[in-house]
């Protein structure tokens, strides 16, 4: 079996670039978790332009009916430098609410220390409004 082959950084940038999901990459857990990145679909799902975006904490996108145990979830992963998975309300920028499914994964150091999350978001308003329809 041979090895896969390494891919050249710029199909890397373009293939997250045309993600159909929200991608975001901040600083690691010693730090604010400030947005470094944020790919087009991000800033199309939230309403914000890259300048509005790049160096805040995602916590701007929480609004008064985001589920606090959900957001003490998220905090508890980021600081333990674990993976979480979950849903929680957002609000765009237009004030406009939608439900996020959420992972945020750490980027490790070789000594195992979080220097950096990514983050993928995915759009499920219809899908939770339907199924509360029922």
């Amino acid at each position: 079996m041979s090895s896969p082959k390494t891919l050249p950084d710029f199909l890397f940038k373009q293939a997250v670039d045309v993600s159909a999901c929200g991608i975001i990459i901040t600083t690691g857990a010693a730090e604010e978790h400030s947005i470094i990145y944020a790919n087009p679909y991000f800033q199309a799902l939230t309403g914000y332009s890259e300048s509005e975006i790049i160096g805040k904490n995602c916590s701007f996108l929480q609004g008064p009916d985001s589920d606090s145990k959900v957001i003490r979830q998220i905090n508890l992963a980021l600081k333990s430098g674990k993976v979480f998975e979950g849903v929680i309300l957002n609000y765009r920028k237009d004030g406009s609410t939608f439900w996020n499914q959420l992972i945020l994964s750490p980027i490790k150091d070789p000594a195992g220390t979080p220097i950096f999350y990514i983050g993928i978001q995915k759009e499920i308003t219809e899908c939770v409004e339907a199924t509360a329809g029922r």
